[in-house]
């Protein structure tokens, strides 16, 4: 993104905050809010090509959404994007990625509750596309933890993933295998346009060809498709221990999107989480969040946010066994 935009992003909301934390490696934004009691904070967690500051784009902006809530939020770029460190992973690696950013968002969430968690009952995080496979892999690495019975540097009340799957469509595999042996690639937009059908007309945005993504790293794309991801996808869910919210769209081309592959994933998650809500939604693409089943999809999650933040206060709520 631009300096020039992201001026202007800043100038549009005195309460953006740029995060820097686990001594840099992973940069972020956040929006300054007042006493919130013990709401919970709301972690973002992007897609390929997006960027941190996505979440607080004027009249769109997602973490101010949560602060109408009452919820602080905070949106993190992923390694390599945003100035987030890069790993330095090489681009015919397809199963790093993902853990090193897992591991680093880990570090990283401990920093923001040390430093912000104040009364707040907890944290919960959404991400969409690759940014949901990143959740739930965070989630996976805390359920561990619990059912181990270690120490928590922070508290995790829930997740939200959107735009990803375990099951990846052929056609994604061959596109992103496809795609030239770089470090990073900077038409993953055309690359989607020009690759997938994203389905009829009606159910999604048109998005321009001139729309600028950001550099998106290469082993990103091949590890959510033919790499690690798929091979883990249903063992990470299986790990997960605290409440659930799961959408797909009907038409996302990248992945099956079949009642098998729905209640696959929702029985994973259903292993060991106390509360699951997976859905296939009808009527949208990849990038459900931008289509017309955009905004009422957006209120159900807000809907999850404030279920998690009753059952952080109360358990009973939703786990049966703690009756």
């Amino acid at each position: 993104m631009e300096q020039a935009i992201i001026d202007a992003i800043k100038a549009s909301d005195e309460r953006i905050e740029e995060l820097s934390l686990d001594g840099g490696r992973t940069t972020g934004v956040r929006l300054r809010l007042g006493d919130t009691g013990d709401a919970p904070l709301v972690i973002s967690i992007h897609g390929g090509g997006g960027i941190a500051w996505g979440a607080v784009v004027p009249g769109a902006s997602e973490l101010g959404k949560y602060a109408d809530l009452g919820m602080p939020g905070f949106a993190l770029n992923r390694p390599g994007y945003g100035g987030s460190e890069w790993p330095g992973i090489d681009p015919t690696v397809d199963d790093r990625y993902f853990p090193i950013t897992a591991e680093r968002f880990d570090d990283a969430l401990a920093e923001i509750w040390e430093r912000f968690g104040g009364a707040s009952r907890g944290i919960i995080v959404h991400g969409a596309s690759t940014g949901g496979a990143i959740a739930i892999m965070l989630a996976a690495r805390w359920g561990r933890r619990d059912v181990a019975g270690e120490a928590q540097r922070w508290p995790l009340l829930g997740i939200s993933v959107t735009d990803v799957g375990h099951d990846p469509s052929q056609r994604a595999i061959d596109v992103w295998k496809s795609t030239r042996v770089v470090d990073f690639f900077d038409d993953l937009l055309l690359q989607l346009l020009d690759n997938f059908d994203l389905g009829p007309s009606w159910c999604r945005v048109e998005i321009p060809r001139t729309t600028v993504a950001e550099l998106t790293p290469r082993v990103e794309a091949t590890e959510i498709s033919s790499g690690g991801w798929p091979r883990i996808a249903l063992g990470e869910a299986s790990a997960v221990t605290v409440p659930v919210r799961y959408r797909l769209g009907e038409f996302d081309p990248l992945w099956k999107t079949g009642d098998e592959q729905i209640a696959e994933l929702a029985a994973a998650f259903r292993t060991r989480s106390p509360y699951v809500d997976a859905a296939r939604v009808d009527g949208a693409s990849h990038g459900i969040g931008s289509g017309p089943r955009g905004r009422s999809e957006e209120l159900w999650r807000f809907s999850f946010l404030e279920l998690c933040r009753a059952v952080a206060a109360e358990p009973r709520l939703v786990d049966r066994t703690k009756r």
